[in-house]
């Protein structure tokens, strides 16, 4: 029985769980991602893959873990299913020929071309979101 008046010290509830709120952004930025970018839009994922690939010709995928922040299993099955898509394309890297560089194909431009405006859509929402006076870029 908790005698009333018990000063006890509880942990924080999920309001107060950094992880927790974190989690709850992620999800709620996805979301907002997702309804941007409609059913048959690039993931958030595959943006940041292409858009990196964007960004420089002939990237390892090691260069695009190191970019996009992506795991290594999750980023090489990425870029497998993307170069079947016709998205990417991959050769022999000039620089490390144990590697395999990455570039935009020319259906993988116009993926990206097609999916930027609808990312910064995306991104105007997810600042709307904060109050006004920290709605700039994000640091």
């Amino acid at each position: 029985m908790v005698k009333s008046g018990d000063k006890t010290k509880r942990p924080p509830g999920l309001d107060g769980s950094p992880s927790h709120l974190m989690h709850r952004a992620l999800q709620l930025a996805l979301d907002i991602y997702t309804e941007e970018a409609g059913p048959d839009g690039l993931t958030q994922r595959q943006f940041a893959v292409l858009e990196a690939a964007s960004r420089k010709a002939g990237l390892t995928q090691t260069d695009l873990v190191r970019a996009t922040g992506i795991d290594r299993s999750t980023l090489a099955d990425l870029v497998a299913r993307m170069t079947a898509k016709g998205l990417l394309e991959r050769e022999r890297s000039t620089l490390d020929a144990r590697a395999k560089a990455v570039r935009l194909s020319a259906a993988g431009e116009a993926a990206l071309a097609a999916a930027r405006p609808r990312v910064e859509a995306a991104d105007m929402g997810i600042r709307a979101l904060r109050p006004m006076g920290m709605r700039g870029a994000f640091h």
